[in-house]
């Protein structure tokens, strides 16, 4: 039986390199292979809303308000689920930054402490499959969207480069959600963007209603789509878990902040979140409120939502 490759010996440098880079990612564990339903997003048309929050409740670094326009794009309807991360694992082989480098942030005696067993697989309590997959850090975030867009067909959004991760703004496949969009879709994008000032919460009403938070959740996660969705359809944007955005944090970033789809400063320590979490108080749940946290750490309270760029008409 011939071989499905010529011998390596017998090319060239150059298409040895090529072929090289192939069977890289045919038979790497990291992007292996396996045939995943495409997970439920929902498109947000394009628009312009006024980003931020200044009243009784806001702190310093959402309360400088600005015009922010974005390009239409895709988000996940829930948050990526404890199933669909192990579903990565058992394909790949991957190993959370959690596992490798010395646990997860988790919850003792009212407290968070490192803990050495905490990962995705010990958030500190046990998660049906259909829960927001915890303990995972940023970085955790980026290899999951790669391996789904090389699985989907997509051309990764991330790539490395000296070090660091660089997204790739022309590439068809899953990111994560920059603040702008995080909040925009939050606020229910342009079907709403004339009332959604007065909207605290993705949604009218209670936030009991609408998220797993301080007061509700029993200190603990709890099943996706439980609690009543955006006007978008979109689940627990506030409460259950703080979601992984795209951008650098910083405090001052939306003084400069470019009007059309800004991504967040070139920059920075820590990386943001959004939406609060079932350890946080109400205040800590609404649409403006940023959080922040070192990209290379994993806490029992933070996850993290799909994002896709929306594919340009035909």
């Amino acid at each position: 039986m011939g071989l499905l490759f010529p011998p390596a010996r017998s090319l060239p440098a150059s298409a040895r390199r090529i072929l090289l880079f192939i069977l890289s990612l045919c038979f790497s564990p990291l992007y292996a292979q396996l045939s995943l339903a495409k997970p439920d997003m929902v498109f947000v048309p394009g628009g312009q809303y006024l980003m931020g929050a200044k009243d009784g409740n806001s702190y310093v670094a959402e309360e400088f308000i600005h015009p922010v326009r974005l390009s239409g794009f895709y988000i996940g309807r829930k948050e990526l689920s404890l199933a669909e991360f192990r579903a990565f694992v058992e394909a790949s082989g991957y190993q959370s930054d959690a596992e490798r480098t010395g646990g997860a942030w988790l919850l003792s005696s009212g407290v968070f402490t490192k803990d050495p067993q905490g990962s995705w697989k010990n958030p500190g309590f046990r998660q049906e499959e259909s829960e927001p997959v915890l303990c995972l850090s940023w970085n955790d975030a980026l290899q999951y969207c790669n391996w789904l867009s090389l699985n989907q067909g997509y051309k990764p959004s991330y790539t490395m480069h000296d070090g660091q991760w660089r997204l790739d703004s022309s590439a068809s496949g899953y990111r994560l959600p920059t603040e702008a969009e995080w909040e925009y879709a939050a606020r229910g994008g342009a079907a709403t963007a004339s009332g959604s000032r007065d909207n605290i919460y993705p949604g009218r009403g209670d936030i009991g209603a609408l998220a797993w938070y301080l007061d509700n959740a029993a200190s603990r996660s709890h099943p996706a789509g439980l609690k009543a969705p955006n006007i978008l359809g979109i689940f627990d944007l506030s409460g259950n878990a703080w979601e992984w955005c795209h951008d650098f944090f910083s405090q001052d970033f939306y003084r400069s902040s470019p009007s059309q789809d800004p991504q967040g400063p070139e920059a920075g320590l820590t990386r943001s979140a959004r939406g609060g979490s079932w350890a946080s108080r109400a205040r800590n749940c609404r649409v403006s409120q940023r959080y922040a946290r070192p990209p290379g750490e994993s806490y029992s309270y933070l996850g993290f939502r799909l994002a896709r760029s929306a594919e340009p008409p035909r």
